[in-house]
């Protein structure tokens, strides 16, 4: 849900979890959980739903980042579909780890 603080900074509540986008720290923290290529952090389609309390100065602000972070959940979600089609994890693991042994035998 995407709310506003008292002076119209932007705030994200998730999962119990309220992110405060002015505030670095909570900022980071935002990134972090929304970024996560970990395919067991889901983020629904309602999670970056405006909320209906926020002031109507702050509407116009709050839809940019809801249709941004909506439009990005979607994208990041096809490609960990994408990504589970092809290969699991410990396919990706064996190929890193492969690819690893080759490098070490070229430089030796």
């Amino acid at each position: 849900m995407i709310k506003t603080s008292f002076n119209g900074n932007i705030v994200i509540e998730v999962g119990g979890r309220s992110y405060d986008l002015s505030v670095s720290d909570q900022y980071a923290d935002f990134l972090l959980w929304v970024t996560s290529p970990d395919e067991k952090t889901v983020i629904d389609q309602d999670t970056f739903k405006v909320a209906e309390d926020v002031p109507e100065e702050h509407q116009a602000k709050a839809a940019r980042y809801a249709d941004f972070l909506t439009d990005y959940s979607q994208r990041r979600q096809s490609k960990l579909n994408d990504i589970k089609q092809t290969l699991n994890t410990d396919q990706r693991e064996s190929d890193i780890k492969a690819f690893i042994e080759r490098l070490a035998n070229t430089e030796a």
